[in-house]
């Protein structure tokens, strides 16, 4: 019976740093911001697909930034899912309401782990993206036409496979079945979780923050190579416009740097880089402490202390997702004026 219950046993009297009521009162701050967070994200990222499909996907950069709007938008509906499923889950209990035959957990649970999985898509197009970028800026001939339309377009598809790939044992491990429901006296569909899940979802876990800390090492990396390249050709762009001629030496030196619309699209990818980098601290940080105290995990002394830390790592990911919009009209004139095209065109 007790592998059926949706919240684990706990003792009471030992709540470790943050107490029970707290940690009421923080969850559900934190339910709302991050439901105003992630419906923000829907939009914008919706903006962005609309945009992107606009401009047209005739080059790898569109394609992948596609694709990342594309994996950013099922991250923020996930979360949005998720948060209104708690809100009903505290209204039921607060309220002695009946909303729903389903218990809201397991709209919780399963949106989770496809949250999980499109974060998880996120993180290898970020990565991706950084490397074609760092390459293309490093060693432009070699490079320049390598990360093709095509190339991208395998990229996201076998990225979004995998990421699916990966959590869909969690998935399957993850039952239901009909039973009494205490809270709010009726007999309704709950969670069923067998006791094999725990240690799937732990190798998973564990799985995920490795792929997620290599995937910060590389893309921190490419941020500063890319960052380099750039203050080079600044400074090369702005020593040349005062130049009185040009000999053979320098023609040969700007074939070398980078176009107007090369730094356009560096900028931006920068931007994305160093945003998805410090999003990515909390989670790392969560992974690494929770390997050396094995009491910081749900069911356990730290559970509240637990709950707070994924609070805030939501949170700053769901930031992450929903701010490339703004990333995009700053850094990229062509976006800016494909948004206001194509949003104009509609509405005629």
């Amino acid at each position: 019976m007790n592998s059926t219950n949706s919240e684990p046993e706990t003792d009471p009297m030992k709540p470790g740093v943050i107490g029970y009521d707290i940690i009421h009162i923080i969850m559900s701050v934190s339910s709302y911001v991050a439901l105003a967070v992630s419906l923000a994200g829907v939009l914008t990222n919706t903006l962005n697909i609309r945009t992107f499909a606009c401009m047209g996907l005739n080059d790898g950069v569109i394609v992948t930034l596609m694709g990342l709007a594309i994996s950013d938008l099922g991250i923020n509906t996930c979360a949005c899912l998720q948060m209104i499923a708690i809100l009903l889950d505290v209204a039921e209990r607060l309220y002695n309401l009946r909303i729903s035959y389903i218990h809201p957990y397991i709209f919780r649970m399963f949106a989770g782990i496809e949250g999980q999985a499109f974060t998880q898509v996120t993180c290898w197009l970020t990565t991706f993206i950084s490397i074609a970028r760092c390459m293309c800026v490093a060693m432009p001939f070699k490079f320049k036409d390598f990360f093709t339309k095509s190339r991208s377009a395998l990229a996201v598809v076998v990225f979004n496979i995998l990421g699916q790939s990966l959590f869909a044992p969690l998935l399957y491990h993850t039952r239901t079945q009909l039973l009494f429901d205490p809270v709010v006296n009726m007999t309704r569909i709950v969670l069923r979780l067998p006791a094999s899940r725990s240690d799937l979802k732990d190798a998973l876990f564990s799985t995920s923050s490795i792929l997620t800390t290599a995937s910060c090492i590389v893309v921190s990396f490419c941020l500063l190579v890319m960052t380099k390249q750039l203050r080079q050709s600044v400074k090369f762009r702005h020593l040349s416009t005062k130049a009185a001629a040009v000999d053979d030496v320098v023609t040969k030196e700007a074939n070398e740097k980078l176009s107007g619309k090369e730094l356009q699209v560096v900028r931006q990818v920068i931007i994305l880089c160093l945003i998805y980098t410090i999003s990515t601290v909390p989670a790392i940080f969560i992974a690494i402490y929770r390997f050396f105290n094995p009491d910081f995990e749900i069911g356990r002394r730290h559970e509240n202390s637990f709950a707070f830390a994924l609070a805030i790592s939501g949170i700053v990911k769901e930031v992450n997702s929903a701010s490339s919009f703004f990333v995009y009209y700053v850094y990229n004139s062509k976006f800016r004026l494909s948004l206001l095209s194509c949003w104009t065109s509609t509405g005629k």
